[in-house]
């Protein structure tokens, strides 16, 4: 998997006091995120690449940079395989 994905043309997010509220509107299923997975797709959403968002995390939260690393690229492929990301076009 590539590691520069960007948010599905059916996947509607907004922010919701601090949780990032999520609609794919194929299935039209809701998912909440919230703590380090809103913070996971807000990097992505402003443009970086996976392995720049688990640098940014590590950083943030003073964190072992391959747990993170590990625990992001899980976090991604489960979107990816939901259809909420899809590989960059550009």
């Amino acid at each position: 998997m590539p590691s520069r994905l960007v948010p599905s043309p059916d996947a509607l997010a907004r922010e919701l006091n601090g949780e990032i509220l999520l609609l794919d509107l194929r299935t039209s299923h809701y998912f909440g995120l919230t703590g380090t997975g809103a913070r996971v797709w807000q990097l992505i959403e402003a443009g970086h690449d996976i392995d720049a968002a688990a640098d940014i995390l590590a950083r943030e939260y003073a964190a072992d940079p391959l747990v993170i690393q590990d625990e992001v690229a899980a976090f991604v492929q489960d979107l990816v395989a939901r259809g909420l990301l899809v590989r960059d076009s550009a």
